[in-house]
């Protein structure tokens, strides 16, 4: 049949999809802050309020590639001199997870010289991500399962060990952007 025709006598127009309630959002809501909450956790660096120590290689890489994009006003070099040493290496990480650690230093008003405040937006960053991954979750499993279900697979994935291995607090790593 035709768009525009009118329907035949006695057939209604389909139901539009239902919006979901207050009760959906505060489930989303309560989901997104428990996921935050379980990865911020089990801490993986020292915070001494002078100091960040993190012990992680990977998160060291990409927090010395965040200054350098401090330094360098948003753009990385072509060549890493203290990658590989001493031969030095292009850079093997894609740095969109440094460019948003970047962008949130930037929207704070850090710089170069602080290091210990962009090591805490660094190792908050993750936690964060972790935690926002379940809004794009939410919103396909409600558009093909429903309100309840999609809160269902937002705790489902809150408390998914994969998952939170990967976007645990100081936990520096281009990986919470694969999980």
């Amino acid at each position: 049949m035709p768009l525009d025709e009118p329907l035949p006598p006695g057939s209604a127009p389909a139901p539009a999809p239902a919006t979901p309630g207050l009760l959906a959002h505060l489930g989303l809501g309560l989901a997104v802050l428990t996921a935050f909450a379980l990865r911020c956790g089990p801490r993986t660096v020292l915070d001494t309020g002078s100091s960040v120590d993190i012990w992680d290689p990977d998160a060291c890489l990409h927090l010395r590639r965040v200054m350098i994009l401090l330094a360098r006003d948003g753009s990385l070099p072509s060549w890493d001199a203290w990658s590989n040493f001493p031969e030095g290496n292009a850079p093997y990480f894609m740095p969109m997870l440094d460019w948003l650690i970047y962008g949130a230093c930037k929207l704070l008003g850090l710089g170069v010289g602080d290091e210990v405040q962009v090591c805490r937006v660094g190792a908050f960053a993750p936690p964060l991500l972790g935690a926002l991954a379940l809004l794009p979750v939410y919103g396909i499993a409600r558009r093909l399962m429903g309100s309840t279900t999609a809160i269902g697979a937002c705790f489902a994935l809150a408390l998914l060990p994969g998952h939170m291995k990967n976007s645990r607090f100081g936990v520096v790593d281009h990986h919470v952007l694969e999980s």
